[in-house]
């Protein structure tokens, strides 16, 4: 709706693309955050990860993540965040 946000989909990490609230809180559509090069996958406010940069992760859904191989961070449980 809004001309100001003009970032090309698919160009870098989004800022909060986190899980919608309530509808959207199924697995597959839960947003995580991976840290290239480690087989875990994060929740946006992970302890683990709050000092890396956005563009020093990637964005993808639960479901993508498992696919690639990537297992759930025990620290902060991604995979039961149903906010």
């Amino acid at each position: 709706m809004s001309p100001a946000s003009t970032s090309p989909a698919g160009t870098g990490p989004a800022k909060d693309e986190g899980p919608a609230s309530g509808a959207a809180a199924s697995a597959g559509t839960i947003t995580v955050r991976v840290v290239p090069g480690i087989a875990r996958y994060h929740a946006q406010e992970c302890i683990l990860i709050r000092f890396l940069a956005p563009e020093d992760l990637e964005l993808m859904t639960v479901e993508a993540a498992a696919g690639e191989g990537y297992v759930a961070c025990k620290a902060c449980k991604p995979d039961q965040a149903e906010s």
